[in-house]
C-alpha cells in the first residue's frame, strides 16, 4: 500500500517533535510561576485534614433518587443577631427586587466551524465576545493553561472534539503514525489542567474509542476516513451527555433546596463547575423565584464576570457579593444553601473545587448550612483514595501580584496560586450527579453509583 511521500518517517517526526516543543514550552511557562518552596509550606491549607462533620450531618447514606425525598442536614439557620443582619438590609431586599430582563443568549463555549474547534476566551467576556482558532490539540492545551475555558465538564468537552478533529486531518496518514500523534497530544490535553477529571474522563473516553475503531479499521485512506468519523460521533456524544447532566443536575439541586417560609429561597454559588449554564439556557419558574448570590471569584473574577451575565441574561434575581463577604451573608441568615462545582471527586468523597471552596464549606457547617457538590459521575476518580492524593496545578502569579498591568507585589515576594483547593467529605451535605443525589458515607455511596447492581 503506497502512502503520500510527505507522511512517511520524516512527516511524523516533524509533527511529533512541533508537539512536543509546544506543549513543552506551554509546561515550561507555567512551572515558572510556581515557587516551589511556598508551595511545599502551603501544602497544608489547600490540602487539609478532613474536619468535623456539619451539624446535622447523616450518619449513613446511600444514592438517592433525584426527587430529593430524603431530608440532608438542618437548614440554613436563623439570622443570628439584629446587630449582624441589620447589615445587610440592603441584601435582604433583593429578595424583592424585580428580576433583571432576560438580555442576549449565553454565549457558547466552544464550537466547529470549518473544521476547527473556536472558543470563547473567558478571560476577555462580558467586554468583548473574543474567539481564539484551536486548529491543533496543541493550541487547545495553550488555552486550557490560560483558563480560556470554564470548569466543570466544558475542557473535556473541547479536548474530545479536539482530538477527533485532529484524527480526521490525520486520516490519510499511516494508523502507527496517526495513533502516536494523538497519544502525545491527549496526554498533553489532560496535564493541561491536572486537577481536572472531568477533562481526563473526556480524554480517555475518546481515545478508548479511536483504540476499539483503529484497530477494527482497514490500513487504508478508507480505514482512517472510518476512524475519524467514529470519534466525531464519539466527541458529540459526550458534548451532548455532559450537556444533559448538566439539566438533570440543576434539576435536582432546585428540588433539594429547603423551604424558606415564605420567601424567595436564596443560595449562594462559588466557581465555574456548579450548574449555572444550565439554569441560564431555559430557566424554569422555579429557577425564576430564586435569590442567587454571586461570589466575585478572586482573582480572575469569572464570578462577576461570566456568571452574574449569565444569570442576567436568563432573568434570574442575582447579586453579587464580595468573596470575603461570604462568612457575614451566612452569619446574617441570608443563605438557605450553597451550590457548588467538582472538578475531582476521591472515593471517599473528598471534593476539589475552584479556590475558595474549603472556606466556603467551613463557613457552611458552623452555620448549619446546606452544602451541595454539583458534579456528573465522570468527576469522580477512583484511583484517588482521597483529597491528599488529589493532584492541583499552580496559576500564573501574576493572577494575583498584577492587576490591569500594574504590579502590585513587591519585588521578590514568593506567590502561591493555586487554582483549586479541596473540601473534605466531611463537610459536604450531598453530592448532587446526574443519577440522583448522593449522601454519607461518599464512599459505598459512590461505589454503588458508579456500579450499580445489575
Amino acid at each position: 500500500m503506497t502512502q503520500p511521500p510527505d507522511l512517511g518517517r520524516r512527516g511524523f517526526f516533524r509533527t511529533f517533535a512541533k508537539d512536543v516543543v509546544q506543549t513543552a514550552g506551554t509546561a515550561i511557562g507555567t512551572v515558572a510561576a510556581v515557587n516551589r518552596a511556598s508551595l511545599q509550606a502551603a501544602s497544608g491549607i489547600f490540602n487539609p485534614p478532613s474536619a468535623a462533620a456539619p451539624p446535622g450531618a447523616e450518619a449513613g447514606g446511600n444514592v438517592e433518587e433525584a426527587d430529593g425525598t430524603t431530608a440532608g442536614n438542618s437548614p440554613g439557620a436563623e439570622a443570628a443577631g439584629a446587630a449582624d443582619g441589620s447589615a445587610w438590609i440592603a441584601l435582604g431586599a433583593a429578595r424583592a427586587a424585580p428580576i433583571t430582563p432576560p438580555g442576549s443568549a449565553r454565549v457558547r463555549p466552544f464550537q466547529v466551524r470549518d473544521g476547527v474547534l473556536v472558543i470563547v476566551d473567558e478571560n476577555r467576556l462580558p467586554d468583548e465576545v473574543a474567539e481564539v482558532e484551536c486548529p491543533s490539540p496543541v493550541d487547545l492545551v495553550r488555552e486550557i493553561v490560560r483558563m480560556a475555558l470554564p470548569g466543570g465538564s466544558v475542557p473535556g468537552q473541547a479536548a474530545a472534539m479536539s482530538l477527533a478533529l485532529a484524527a480526521a486531518e490525520m486520516r490519510t496518514y499511516h494508523s502507527g503514525i496517526r495513533t502516536a500523534i494523538l497519544q502525545v497530544r491527549a496526554a498533553a490535553l489532560v496535564n493541561s489542567r491536572v486537577s481536572s477529571q472531568q477533562l481526563r474522563w473526556g480524554v480517555e473516553r475518546l481515545m478508548r474509542r479511536y483504540d476499539t475503531v483503529a484497530r477494527a479499521a482497514p490500513e487504508t485512506e478508507e480505514g482512517g476516513e472510518r476512524t475519524a468519523h467514529a470519534l466525531r460521533l464519539e466527541a458529540e456524544a459526550i458534548g451532548v451527555e455532559s450537556v444533559e447532566a448538566g439539566r438533570r443536575i440543576a434539576e435536582t439541586v432546585v428540588g433539594l433546596l429547603p423551604d424558606a417560609n415564605g420567601r424567595p429561597v436564596s443560595i449562594l454559588t462559588h466557581g465555574s463547575g456548579a450548574p449555572i449554564p444550565a439554569w441560564t439556557d431555559d430557566a424554569p419558574q422555579a429557577l425564576r423565584e430564586l435569590l442567587v448570590y454571586v461570589t466575585e471569584g478572586r482573582p480572575t473574577l469569572r464570578g462577576a464576570r461570566v456568571t452574574a451575565a449569565d444569570l442576567a441574561s436568563a432573568g434570574i434575581n442575582h447579586v453579587l457579593l464580595a468573596d470575603v463577604a461570604a462568612g457575614s451573608l451566612l452569619s446574617a441568615g441570608l443563605v438557605d444553601a450553597i451550590v457548588v462545582g467538582g472538578e475531582r471527586i476521591a472515593a471517599n468523597g473528598d471534593t476539589t473545587g475552584d479556590l475558595g471552596t474549603y472556606p466556603l464549606a467551613v463557613l457552611a457547617a458552623h452555620h448549619g448550612v446546606r452544602f451541595y457538590v454539583c458534579a456528573p459521575l465522570a468527576a469522580v476518580d477512583r484511583d484517588v483514595a482521597d483529597g491528599a492524593a488529589s493532584p492541583i496545578e499552580q496559576r500564573d502569579a501574576a493572577d494575583v501580584s498584577v492587576v490591569r498591568g500594574s504590579r502590585i507585589a513587591s519585588p521578590g515576594t514568593a506567590v502561591v496560586n493555586p487554582a483549586c483547593d479541596i473540601t473534605p467529605a466531611s463537610l459536604i451535605t450531598a453530592i448532587v450527579t446526574e443519577n440522583g443525589v448522593l449522601r454519607p458515607p461518599f464512599g459505598p455511596a459512590l461505589a454503588a453509583a458508579l456500579d450499580p447492581p445489575g
